[in-house]
């Protein structure tokens, strides 16, 4: 287990325990590592895909983005879930 510290709040006195963790691998390492999990799709692989009801589009961009962008014409059967989001809800 890793170490942890007991902190306290100044402003509420709520207590939290910290979990410190050493950094052992870089962004470069981990997208490495991801890709050799993932499998890509070319956009051409991805179109022949839209009709296919197995098949779920997951967009990580962010709402901003998508709004600034003016792109909110989701599939309707699309999951946003902004990246921010991703590295809290996707377990697994």
């Amino acid at each position: 287990m890793p170490p942890t510290a007991v902190v306290q709040d100044n402003e509420t006195n709520h207590l939290a325990v910290r979990i410190i963790m050493t950094i052992t691998k870089g962004y470069k390492q981990l997208i490495a590592e991801a890709r050799t999990k993932v499998r890509t799709l070319t956009l051409e692989e991805a179109k022949a895909k839209l009709d296919d009801p197995n098949v779920v589009f997951v967009d990580i961009r962010d709402v901003r983005e998508l709004e600034r962008e003016e792109k909110l014409d989701l599939l309707a059967r699309n999951i946003l879930e902004p990246a921010g989001l991703t590295n809290v809800s996707v377990v697994g």
